[in-house]
């Protein structure tokens, strides 16, 4: 099967693709498409077996399990911790440093006196 164009709306896939060396579809690489009030963002690749089969590997849940070492098995890993790294970077404590006498000090930050 062959395609006139690839288009996805997964940033991630978009990604994806644009790290794998799928080339954008250079006279409309992304589309802003507003619809019901609501804007969604297309991504447009120029067609070809590689992105057609990164696609459908995309939408394989069990890639991690059944092809770990397979490259876009690792781009999942780097999102998922990617995320699971905000996640902590959210709960983590805010301090502020202070410096005096050649020490170093962590002072937690009153989260009530934060914006």
């Amino acid at each position: 099967m062959s395609f006139a164009l690839l288009s996805v709306q997964d940033i991630n896939l978009a990604a994806a693709l644009a790290s794998f060396g799928v080339e954008f579809y250079k006279p409309d690489p992304i589309r802003r498409v507003t619809k019901d009030g609501k804007e969604i963002c297309l991504f447009n690749f120029e067609p070809g077996k590689l992105g057609e089969d990164l696609c459908r590997l995309w939408g394989q849940k069990d890639l991690l399990e059944s092809q770990p070492e397979h490259p876009l098995s690792y781009c999942f890993a780097f999102m998922h911790n990617r995320e699971r790294l905000l996640d902590l970077v959210k709960r983590a404590p805010a301090v502020s440093i202070v410096q005096r006498n050649g020490k170093i000090f962590f002072i937690p930050v009153n989260k009530e006196s934060q914006p």
